[in-house]
């Protein structure tokens, strides 16, 4: 009788040994699993960034754009023009500029 009760407290220590390892790996997993998500939600918030900042130096480019052609646009010069030939070839240019400005912002809406 007394072998069977050595035989069983060595049994009941090695399973207290291996429910010991079990915690231990357990534990470990449980913060590896919660870095894991730390480490995910930072990257989702620095592509969430980033986007936001291609974004808005895309929308920049297409505003340069807008920018650029109110510059290369002398309204007085047009006003005080006669010729309407000169006036239609600069109208012509000023309306295929915006349509490439809105062709630029459509695609540029589109990506994002």
């Amino acid at each position: 009788m007394n072998k069977q009760m050595d035989d069983y407290k060595k049994q009941i220590a090695r399973s207290e040994k291996e429910m010991k390892a079990f915690r231990i790996e357990f534990t470990k997993q449980v913060r590896e699993n919660e870095a894991t998500v730390v480490r995910y939600r930072k990257m989702i918030e620095e592509e969430k960034s980033f986007a936001i900042t291609k974004f808005a130096k895309e929308l920049l480019d297409v505003r340069d754009a807008i920018r650029m052609a109110l510059e290369n646009t002398d309204i007085e010069a047009a006003k005080n023009e006669e010729q309407i030939a000169v006036l239609k070839e600069k109208f012509l240019a000023n309306v295929e500029g915006q349509t490439m400005t809105a062709d630029v912002m459509d695609n540029v809406l589109r990506r994002f």
